[in-house]
């Protein structure tokens, strides 16, 4: 009895670790991952509040706004700078994005694929998404969903010519084994006045 109570925790360990594979290839997430963004999402809160009251972050963190995207489950901290280390935290403003600039071109949202992003196939035109800042709120409206290759996605988005548009962006296809090929992009126009 002793031994198969061994064994069965060695191989809940080894489920935390690693994840499994199921017939057809099919690889379920590890819980430690899944467990690690639960507990970011409920730093993440505190993070924001901490930071709207007194203009200060804990650690390296440069918060700079909440994103919510009822339709996808989405609601988190986004930090600026999309170095590999933050992105294993939260979303990222990508360095040359201004939220709070009215009529600033692009602003870039980056996250992976299969932590806070894992959602946004399920978004479609006409969908909000609303960007909470220090001191205002802002609502965009998805007009547009693409997917481009990933060498190719760097050089298109600098290419668009367009007012106060956020992107969202992260690698594609979602279920993906390894660094993925493509990029899902989706645009999304200001509807404040």
């Amino acid at each position: 009895m002793k031994k198969s109570r061994i064994n069965y925790f060695k191989l809940l360990i080894l489920l935390q670790v690693y994840g499994i594979i199921i017939g057809g290839g099919f690889i379920v997430k590890p819980l430690y991952h899944w467990n690690r963004n639960i507990l970011l999402q409920m730093k993440a809160k505190s993070i924001w509040i901490e930071w709207k009251l007194s203009n200060t972050a804990s650690g390296n963190l440069k918060p700079e706004a909440w994103l919510a995207v009822p339709d996808a489950g989405i609601k988190t901290l986004v930090i600026l700078g999309d170095s590999k280390e933050n992105l294993l935290k939260y979303p990222c403003l990508v360095e040359n994005g201004n939220l709070l600039q009215q009529n600033s071109g692009i602003k870039i949202i980056s996250a992976h694929r299969d932590m806070h992003f894992r959602n946004l196939h399920k978004l479609k035109k006409g969908d909000k998404i609303y960007i909470e800042l220090k001191e205002q709120k802002k609502t965009y409206e998805i007009f547009m969903i693409e997917i481009v290759s990933k060498e190719k996605a760097g050089d298109y988005l600098r290419a668009r010519r367009v007012t106060d548009t956020l992107v969202l962006l992260t690698c594609y296809p979602f279920k993906y084994t390894g660094p993925a090929p493509e990029r899902y992009i989706i645009w999304a126009e200001s509807r404040n006045n």
